[in-house]
């Protein structure tokens, strides 16, 4: 199972990577949304079973890559990361498709559950 991790900042990409390796998962590493979907673009269909994105990134957005996502019909779950801890950042990023909304930092733990959750509901939904 592979992970698309999408951050910035190195230290973060890194330190999320981490502890989903921890929890047995692959990961594949992006700076930010332009070369996520370079990424996707990059593997085979099915490959990357979860995206995790940053929500504050230059040259796209996270919230700019769940619309592009959308517009190109990918469908993988999307759980975005962020320090903006407003109402309408969440309630933006819930009407554009996100699988989970985590603040800023996240640990091992509610990551660990939170990609559980989210495989598991797509799983669900078939």
């Amino acid at each position: 199972m592979t992970v698309l991790v999408v951050d910035d900042a190195a230290f973060s990409r890194g330190m999320i990577c981490r502890f989903l390796g921890a929890a047995g998962y692959a990961t594949l590493q992006a700076k930010d949304g332009i070369e996520a979907l370079e990424v996707l673009e990059n593997c085979q269909p099915g490959q990357i079973e979860l995206i995790v994105t940053d929500m504050l990134m230059p040259r796209m957005t996270g919230s700019e890559l769940l619309k592009e996502l959308a517009r190109l019909g990918v469908s993988v779950p999307t759980i975005v990361l962020t320090a903006d801890i407003q109402a309408t950042t969440r309630e933006k990023c819930t009407r554009l498709g996100c699988a989970a909304f985590m603040n800023k930092p996240v640990t091992a733990e509610p990551l660990r559950m939170a990609v559980e959750t989210a495989l598991t509901e797509r799983r669900a939904a078939g």
